[in-house]
């Protein structure tokens, strides 16, 4: 976010999200850090080669005596629990430096969505570490040394080529794991099957604006008919709090920023950090369905990221329809969804491609 000092603090309607969480218990595992980005002006102490206190673990009901804390989980995020909600930003002195708000932990343990009979809302629980059957290199829940570097390394690349993205504050080596209630070592949960034999398994601890993705909004059709009111509500919220959010890290007042003026904006700088991984040769690889795209306008997430030369024409183009049919689906799941604004959802796509290919080249 670039935040000047006549400016709001951008904090958008984080007291009634906090109001209207769901959470699971997490406790503390033994630890220890690996990486700091030394970027940012964090709101915790966290030092490399010393255990933290966010080296938490989610577990389905504490032992007696073990202290928790609650964490904010949502459906469709397998691995990952909101720490909270503080604003910060970047090192250095100046009248714009770039706030985040938003403080995830990747990572910690598999948190399973679950779809009920109808008019009932989807449901989060938490589910035993594995070894996925289909990935016998990885396990449900757990995130790998290797993929969490290569992630922080793109996200510190594409901020300096002036893609909007998340950052990544720590990455935190686990030195336990929590298994039925108990903690057990690393060494133990490979003996017992739990992780493959190579695995180096961390915490990532992310920055955003807001943590929300398209995808939190949009869903199937069997989700969406399953939606109770309560759901609805919690879903037109966090829309709302990323167009206020928006409103006061671009200075403007909220009454001229409304969901027009939301999507249009969200369209244009999803195409133009669309269009300036590409201009470098970078594929993101999965931008389907919008759950890697947040509703700040964020690309996030590069487990997956490739870089393909200049010359990947085809990777480029399917990428690029992958992110058009993730806002389209978005738009159409909002109250742009009328035939009424058929010709002002155009407009809209149409200003992302034009921000894409003024980007690309």
């Amino acid at each position: 976010m670039n935040f000047e000092k006549e400016k709001v603090v951008p904090t958008g309607l984080a007291p009634k999200l906090e109001f209207s969480r769901e959470t699971v218990p997490a406790v503390e595992v033994s630890n220890h850090v690996l990486y700091v980005n030394s970027a940012l002006d964090l709101p915790f102490d966290i030092k490399v080669g010393e255990p933290t206190n966010l080296g938490l673990f989610i577990t389905e009901q504490p032992h007696a005596g073990q202290q928790s804390r609650d964490l904010e989980v949502k459906i469709h995020h397998g691995r990952t629990a909101l720490l909270g909600r503080v604003v910060f930003g970047d090192k250095g002195e100046g009248t714009k430096k770039e706030l985040y708000r938003d403080v995830d932990i990747k990572g910690l343990g598999y948190i399973k969505t679950g779809f009920p009979e109808l008019n009932r809302s989807p449901t989060t629980s938490v589910e035993a570490v594995k070894i996925q059957q289909q990935n016998p290199e990885k396990s449900w829940g757990i995130l790998n040394s290797g993929d969490a570097f290569r992630d922080k390394d793109c996200a510190e690349m594409f901020h300096e080529y002036g893609i909007r993205t998340h950052r990544v504050i720590a990455i935190i080596a686990l030195e336990e794991i929590i298994h039925q209630g108990k903690r057990i070592s690393i060494t133990e949960a490979k003996s017992l099957g739990l992780l493959p034999e190579n695995s180096e398994p961390v915490l990532e601890i992310r920055a955003f604006g807001t943590h929300a993705r398209l995808k939190d909004v949009h869903f199937d059709s069997f989700t969406e008919l399953s939606l109770d009111a309560k759901s609805r509500a919690k879903r037109n919220l966090i829309v709302e709090d990323a167009r206020l959010l928006l409103a006061q890290e671009l200075g403007v007042d909220p009454e001229n920023f409304g969901a027009e003026q939301h999507y249009r904006w969200l369209a244009k700088t999803v195409g133009k950090s669309l269009g300036l991984m590409h201009k470098h040769g970078w594929i993101h690889s999965y931008l389907r369905e919008g759950h890697n795209i947040t509703l700040d306008g964020r690309i996030v997430d590069f487990e997956s990221a490739r870089h393909v030369g200049l010359e990947s024409k085809q990777d480029f183009q399917d990428e690029f329809n992958a992110a058009f049919v993730s806002l389209q689906t978005f738009l159409s799941a909002s109250e742009l969804r009328y035939p009424m604004h058929r010709d002002l959802v155009e407009e809209i796509l149409n200003g992302f491609e034009a921000s894409y290919e003024e980007n690309k080249s």
